[in-house]
């Protein structure tokens, strides 16, 4: 049996294809430590990374935390590979053979696009387990994938045949554009189970958690321009200062809604700041007490000729000033 053990966890990822009993099988101790690797962008041998003992053989074990190395028994087609510790992507992916096996936990993709073989892993998984990589149509087409933990997001995604078996919860959704094969899930599965799943079958023995009923209330408040905003106060009421005007004589009145008639009634109509006209002129037929202008709705302390800062101009016959 080849033994081969990680020297320290790295943080860069390291990509390990050779770790495969087809590669490593028939060569000797000395052509096993000279195999290359790859962490980031640098080519390594591989006993820069990993202490080696024993000949190649069918039997490999690797020791150690490899939750950064990738690619372990790519495509292998025989033999086997226990892993005591974690496990990182793409493990077993394009495998026809053999049987892989973790102690602990394993990273995304794994068993990517396998058509046969045996993968166990005895904690969590992670997302995409047995799928399609991106651009592909067809997933996993045969083989077994037995998890006894968690795992991770579109599980078995536009898979084919073959099983995949889950003990924990599935997050969401498992069993994506599926087109055949099995899973079971023991613990159930979240959102969107067998989303647009065409053949195949997908066993819960537990509920599947309801798609999420989301209701949205829009409650619409128009803005409306403080100047087109409607005049509540009474008709006959004025808000001018109580100081007359800077040049107005004391005996002409500063507002006319303010001075009286002849007959005692107040003057028709209010005066909204918009200049030009008389509340008693025959432009207050127009419904002005609907406008505002100057400081807010008043005239302001001025009735003539001048316009108010605010006041409105407009073409239309409504807001004539």
């Amino acid at each position: 049996m080849l033994t081969l053990t990680l020297k320290e966890p790295n943080a860069v990822p390291l990509e390990a294809e050779c770790l495969t009993p087809d590669v490593l099988a028939p060569l000797t101790h000395a052509e096993v430590r000279s195999l290359s690797v790859m962490l980031g962008k640098r080519s390594l041998r591989l006993d820069d990374m990993f202490d080696v003992e024993g000949d190649g053989s069918d039997e490999i074990e690797l020791r150690g935390d490899l939750g950064k190395v990738k690619w372990v028994g790519r495509g292998m087609s025989r033999g086997r590979v226990h892993i005591r510790g974690n496990a990182g992507m793409h493990l077993g992916a394009y495998m026809t053979g053999g049987a892989i096996e973790v102690t602990g936990n394993a990273s995304d993709w794994v068993g990517g696009e396998m058509t046969g073989g045996t993968i166990r892993v005895r904690g969590n998984a992670g997302g995409q387990l047995g799928s399609a990589y991106r651009g592909s149509m067809s997933g996993m087409s045969g083989g077994t994938i037995l998890v006894e933990g968690s795992a991770g997001i579109e599980l078995g995604m536009r898979m084919k045949r073959g099983l995949i078996a889950i003990r924990g919860p599935v997050r969401d959704f498992a069993g994506l554009q599926m087109k055949g094969g099995t899973i079971v899930l023991v613990s159930g599965a979240e959102q969107r189970t067998g989303a647009w799943m065409q053949r195949g079958t997908i066993i819960s023995l537990k509920p599947l958690a309801p798609a999420a009923d989301v209701r949205v209330r829009l409650r619409v408040r128009p803005v409306v321009p403080a100047a087109l905003r409607p005049d509540t106060s009474p008709p006959s009421a004025c808000r001018c200062p109580p100081t007359a005007p800077t040049g107005a004589s004391p005996e002409t009145p500063r507002c006319p809604a303010r001075a009286k008639s002849s007959s005692g009634s107040a003057a028709e109509g209010r005066h909204v700041g918009v200049s030009g006209t008389t509340p008693a002129g025959p432009e207050m037929a127009t419904p002005r007490r609907l406008l505002r202008g100057g400081s807010g709705g008043t005239c302001g302390g001025r009735w003539g000729p001048e316009r108010p800062p605010n006041a409105i101009t407009s073409t239309s016959p409504l807001y004539r000033a």
